[in-house]
């Protein structure tokens, strides 16, 4: 029922007013968050998207605070359910304690990426798709506009923190060989390193010299 309200008041023909904005704040409570994000851990594939558009679109409301779905995240949590086990996901490089909601946006991520590369588990069909939307949707978050409103919303602040101390601290190394799907997962925050793009710290084979006549063989380099 929330999912055909939120999508009905989405798709509506007032879509771009003032009045629709309005009305999607009303409704984003803490507990209609939870209701959504119960939809996106047990859905199927085509609910999971749809609830990560809803996402996309209210996370640009700037009358929503982000402790709403912050408190929603934590809401969600029941001893045995889904989504603690999401939320129980080691990591080893991240760190979004004090942002619950990209915690549980990044572990869900993690934990259907990690399906689809192990080879005795095997994850429902779309779970690819769903791995994107979730990506796509904090990387929403991360590219928002510069203006210092933006900079320093929390949810912004903590995901290029996570992103830069990888960096600074000179870790790549050390990550791509300890959780390098965690790693690929991170980068995939920053456009054109998404999934099966080109990820930092990964082979490729290129040729150095491009002005001579003779064909070499292409040699593997670290980019």
């Amino acid at each position: 029922m929330i999912l055909e309200v939120f999508t009905n008041v989405q798709s509506s023909k007032a879509c771009s007013s003032i009045y629709h904005t309005n009305l999607l704040a009303k409704l984003a409570t803490s507990n209609n968050v939870s209701i959504l994000l119960n939809l996106l851990v047990l859905g199927s594939s085509h609910v999971k998207t749809m609830v990560l558009k809803i996402f996309k679109q209210l996370i640009l409301i700037d009358r929503i605070p982000c402790s709403t779905f912050d408190q929603a995240a934590k809401d969600i949590i029941v001893p045995g359910s889904k989504a603690e086990s999401i939320m129980n996901a080691q990591v080893k490089i991240v760190d979004f304690e004090t942002v619950p909601f990209i915690g549980f946006l990044f572990r869900f991520a993690l934990t259907i990426r990690e399906k689809m590369w192990s080879k005795t588990q095997l994850d429902s069909e779309g779970g690819y798709a769903v791995s994107q939307e979730l990506i796509s949707t904090m990387r929403a978050i991360y590219e928002r506009s510069s203006d210092e409103k933006s900079n320093n919303h929390p949810w912004h602040l903590s995901l290029k923190t996570n992103i830069e101390q990888i960096f600074e601290e000179n870790k790549l190394s050390k990550f791509k060989t300890d959780s390098s799907i965690e790693l690929e997962t991170l980068f995939s925050l920053i456009r054109g390193c998404e999934y099966l793009g080109m990820m930092p710290c990964s082979k490729a084979k290129i040729i150095e010299d491009h002005k001579s006549d003779k064909a070499e063989k292409p040699k593997e380099k670290f980019c």
